[in-house]
C-alpha cells in the first residue's frame, strides 16, 4: 500500500528518524553485550540482520522509491533490536534490568520540557516509536478527553522479528513501556499496557 501523498515528505522524514533511533539503540545494546562477554555481538548483529545506513535523510533515502527504502530499513532496524536484546538476555536474563534502565534513559533524553496532556503525549509517542509504516494504520484511538487517551493495536508489527531472533515479543513491550515512562518522567501522566493490545495515557492526579 502506498502512503497518502499529502504530507508524505514529512512523514517519511519522521519515519527515518524513528528507524535511526531504533538502530542506535540496537547498536548500543550490541556493544554493551559484547563488552559483557557476548562474543562478536556487534558483528553477529550486522551479519544476521543487515545494517541501516546513517546520514541525512535526503542523501540516504532515494526520494523516487522512498517507501520501499524506508520499509526495508524499518525491517532491518526492528530485526537488529530484537536480535541484540535477545542475544544479551541469552548471556544473562538479569540484564533485563539494565535494558529497561537504558530504554528509560533514552526516552528521558528526548522528552520535551512540557507535554500538553494525554493527547500531546500520544503525538510525541507517535513521532518517536517505530510501529510499522505510516500507511499501515497499526493502531486506532478508542477514546480521548483532556485527561485520558486510550488506543488499541490493530496490527502487531514487532512479533515476527522477535520470533525470528528467537526471543519473545513481550520483552519488546516491556522495554517500550520503560521508554515511554522515560518520556513521561516529570509529567502528570502515566502509561498502561493491557495485554499488548490496549494502551492508555492518563493524568495520574485524576
Amino acid at each position: 500500500m502506498a502512503c497518502n501523498p499529502d504530507g508524505a515528505y514529512e512523514r517519511r522524514k519522521q519515519q527515518y528518524f524513528k528507524i535511526l533511533l531504533v538502530n542506535d539503540m540496537s547498536c548500543d545494546i550490541a556493544a554493551f553485550g559484547e563488552s559483557q562477554g557476548s562474543e562478536k555481538l556487534v558483528e553477529r548483529t550486522d551479519l544476521n540482520c543487515g545494517a541501516v545506513p546513517v546520514g541525512d535523510f535526503e542523501q540516504v533515502i532515494d526520494q523516487e522509491a522512498a517507501h520501499q527504502f524506508l520499509e526495508l530499513y524499518m525491517n532491518i532496524a526492528e530485526h537488529r533490536f530484537a536480535y541484540a536484546v535477545t542475544e544479551l538476555l541469552k548471556l544473562n536474563p538479569l540484564y533485563m534490568t539494565a535494558l529497561k534502565n537504558y530504554c528509560h534513559d533514552k526516552g528521558s533524553a528526548i522528552k520535551p520540557e512540557q507535554i500538553a496532556g494525554a493527547d500531546g503525549a500520544y503525538k510525541i509517542l507517535d513521532m518517536c516509536i517505530l510501529d510499522g509504516m505510516p500507511c499501515d494504520e497499526t493502531k486506532s484511538i478508542i477514546s480521548r478527553d483532556e485527561n485520558k487517551l486510550i488506543w488499541k493495536k490493530n496490527i502487531d508489527t514487532h512479533e515476527r522479528f522477535w520470533v525470528k531472533a528467537g526471543g519473545k515479543v513481550d520483552i519488546y513491550y516491556e522495554l517500550q513501556s520503560s521508554f515511554i515512562q522515560g518520556i513521561l518522567e516529570g509529567s502528570d501522566l502515566e502509561f498502561t499496557n493491557e495485554n499488548n493490545e490496549i494502551f492508555c495515557l492518563k493524568n495520574k492526579k485524576v
